[in-house]
């Protein structure tokens, strides 16, 4: 079953299936992992930089 074709995704304009399948060939499932985990640990780092801390 294709997802676009069953109205379940929707793509960007300019973002064709075959991209994304190309895309994820390109990484191992542990390399996107840790590159998630590193920018999670940086966008969290700004957080405390900036003073959002929870005040509870």
């Amino acid at each position: 079953m294709l997802l676009n074709k069953t109205d379940l995704v929707v793509f960007k304009s300019a973002t064709t299936l075959e991209e994304l399948v190309l895309k994820a060939k390109g990484k191992s499932d542990l390399q996107a992992a840790q590159e998630m985990q590193k920018a999670k640990a940086e966008l969290f780092e700004l957080f405390n930089k900036s003073g959002c801390k929870n005040q509870t």
